[in-house]
């Protein structure tokens, strides 16, 4: 054996073949991926029929919707809270010294206050609604600092 350098060929193929594929990583795999011309929105799968879009609005909840000063009341009293919900009228939601207070929609055993654009989407939905008494909704939202984030709602007839 000779002093001094010692690399043998399959030392050097080795580091020339590291450095390579560090450096020059997607020389490697060239052959492998072939390129395609389309851009990545159009290769994008399309969504499966019937699948339903991602909503970024958050959970549905579906509930008796009130006025808050009667849900205050219906919550202190805690009897016949359905018989009081179903019977509800349209025209103390829309009293002023009610309304003004907010909404609170109750559903599954737990009352949500609604966020300020939410109470006006209430507001708007109880003018236009032509049932007088127990209103029903489906409202889309997320619920953050003990309050109902409105994304959509709509009257259940």
């Amino acid at each position: 054996m000779s002093k001094g350098n010692s690399f043998t060929w399959y030392g050097r193929s080795a580091i020339c073949a590291f450095l390579l594929l560090n450096l020059y990583p997607g020389l490697a795999c060239a052959q492998a991926k072939p390129k395609s011309n389309a851009s990545p929105a159009q290769s994008a799968k399309p969504a499966a029929p019937g699948a339903k879009p991602a909503t970024v609005a958050g959970e549905v909840y579906t509930g008796y919707l009130i006025d808050r000063s009667c849900a205050a009341a219906m919550k202190m009293e805690n009897k016949g809270l359905d018989n009081g919900l179903k019977n509800h009228t349209r025209h103390c939601s829309l009293e002023p010294s009610c309304s003004e207070s907010g909404y609170s929609l109750y559903s599954g055993g737990k009352w949500f206050d609604l966020d300020p654009k939410g109470n006006e989407m209430a507001r708007k939905y109880f003018q236009a609604s032509k049932k007088e008494a127990g209103h029903i909704f489906k409202i889309t939202g997320v619920f953050k600092r003990n309050e109902l984030r409105v994304a959509t709602i709509s009257e259940n007839k």
